[in-house]
């Protein structure tokens, strides 16, 4: 049932008179507020139209504010993120639209279809990074690691005062990688 009342114009003349023409004229009903037609000509499909383009607007909005935050210096990469973003977003709010199990499983290809696609969306981003030289693999991360220690130990010359160093970068590495 639409939560929109079938209401008679003020009069023929009304601003807020629906727009639609019939075989008789001139529907006489009122149009909705938004719509300019009445809910029996399609006024409350605008309404609702009009209510979800400003939902949409206001979650990329809400991206572009937290991608903002994050300021990649890549234009690339960064039209990538939002792509994941609003991915996300629209995941997010297709799970919350469910009421329970029953809901999420008549969604299951819907919500499959979305992870599939922000699973690439992600491994695209990363191959970017990399190409770019802004990713860092575990090997490069070790041999940094390494580097470091090097530069520790010229600097460095007690022998326990080092081991406690390199045990705390190696801490370090081990919880990086979990």
């Amino acid at each position: 049932m639409s939560k929109y009342k079938i209401e008679r114009a003020d009069s023929p003349d009304s601003p807020m008179r629906c727009q639609a023409v019939t075989s008789k004229g001139q529907c006489l009903n009122k149009a909705t507020v938004e719509g300019g037609f009445c809910p029996v000509h399609g006024g409350n499909r605008a309404v609702a139209t009009a209510e979800a383009e400003r939902k949409r607007l206001y979650h990329l909005t809400k991206y572009r504010e937290r991608l903002d935050e994050l300021d990649s210096p890549n234009q690339d990469i960064k039209n990538l993120r939002e792509e994941i973003g609003i991915m996300r977003i629209v995941m997010e709010a297709i799970v919350n639209q469910c009421d329970g199990p029953a809901e999420i499983l008549c969604h299951a290809p819907k919500i499959s279809d979305l992870a599939t696609k922000i699973g690439k969306l992600v491994t695209n981003c990363h191959n970017i990074d990399k190409s770019l030289g802004q990713y860092l693999d575990k090997n490069d991360i070790v041999q940094i690691a390494q580097e470091i220690v090097q530069v520790i130990s010229g600097v460095v010359s007690d022998a326990e005062d080092l081991e406690a160093i390199i045990e705390g970068i190696e801490m370090v590495l081990e919880r990086a990688f979990e």
